[in-house]
């Protein structure tokens, strides 16, 4: 864990909150700060990925840790940014880094997918535009679309490698809808926030239908996989996450409850992942659907101010930290029985 390379990983996710607390003063030449430390960031990804190849010290911590500090990193400058770099442009980018990262870290173990040209071409592209936009230097919009056009066709041409070397197991018809589902949370939040009630409400709706028809077509085209489960609950959970968190921002409930929230989603991925490790297969539990599908009332309830959204809320807590101890009972007979 704690070999020289994986120590720079970890020396870089330390140092990326230092980058962040320098974007954020307002004082002069704190721009060119900013860029220098990002600069040093950037080296030390190149510097730790190097020695893990040279020393042969490349570790599954190292696989997973490396890829998070990058997207950290790159995906706090581009928000932190907002003013000069289109948030569109930050949002697709975003999208694309942390979803073909979760595919990623999900395969990692059975299939390999070779860094090529337009992955590393994609990288340098991000961090110049970066650095021209912190420097103000003349046509940084114009690198910023560059980097963009590479994000775009990189991500394209990793999801068709992928559809390739796992047989549809990954790239098919009902991760594509639990995929729209993921997409549909931008602008639904989007909506929310600009006040237009009606058209949130049309895209929570193909939200909720589609939670239950990718399951649908799942079994329909037999294309049940390991993969679209857990996409399929991360999926929800980001959901989750993002309108409760929304819901505090906006005034429309105390931040207590999103906390409350939170913990039995950290705990149910915890024991997801380890129990999926051990067994091969991602547990589903009737608890943690009838759950879901509570919470989604529930969300529902606090969009159109239902007079008793609170009662719905305490009882959708309630079926959160049951599907939780049902999913710890599980894996603690796992664990007995091994």
């Amino acid at each position: 864990m704690l070999n020289v390379p994986n120590t720079i990983t970890i020396i870089r996710i330390i140092l990326i909150p230092l980058f962040i607390a320098v974007m954020l003063l307002d004082v002069k030449y704190s721009n060119y700060l900013a860029a220098f430390i990002f600069l040093m960031l950037a080296i030390s990804d190149y510097i730790d990925g190097y020695m893990a190849r040279k020393k042969n010290q490349i570790t599954d911590a190292g696989k997973l840790l490396d890829p998070i500090a990058d997207k950290i990193m790159v995906l706090s400058a581009l928000f932190l940014l907002y003013e000069k770099i289109p948030l569109w442009a930050s949002i697709v980018i975003a999208f694309r880094e942390i979803l073909l990262t979760a595919i990623r870290l999900c395969i990692k173990d059975e299939i390999v997918v070779p860094a090529n040209l337009l992955g590393k071409l994609k990288t340098v592209f991000q961090i110049a535009a970066i650095m021209f936009v912190l420097l103000e230097l003349p046509f940084f919009l114009a690198l910023v679309y560059i980097a963009l056009a590479i994000t775009i066709i990189s991500g394209i041409d990793y999801m068709v490698k992928i559809k390739r070397l796992t047989k549809n197991e990954i790239i098919n018809i009902p991760n594509g809808i639990t995929l729209l589902r993921f997409i549909f949370i931008i602008p639904l939040i989007y909506y929310l926030h600009k006040g237009s009630l009606t058209t949130a409400l049309i895209l929570f709706a193909l939200i909720a239908a589609s939670d239950k028809l990718d399951g649908v077509s799942a079994r329909m085209t037999n294309q049940i996989t390991e993969f679209g489960s857990g996409f399929d609950s991360f999926t929800d959970w980001t959901f989750i996450f993002s309108i409760f968190s929304y819901f505090v921002i906006a005034g429309q409930m105390g931040y207590i409850w999103t906390v409350l929230i939170v913990i039995p989603g950290i705990a149910n991925g915890i024991v997801k992942m380890v129990y999926a490790k051990r067994r091969k297969k991602v547990p589903v539990t009737t608890t943690a659907k009838l759950a879901v599908g509570f919470t989604y009332l529930t969300i529902f309830s606090i969009l159109i101010n239902f007079e008793y959204k609170e009662i719905l809320l305490a009882a959708m807590l309630f079926g959160l930290y049951l599907s939780m101890s049902v999913y710890l009972i599980k894996y603690a007979m796992a664990v007995s029985s091994a």
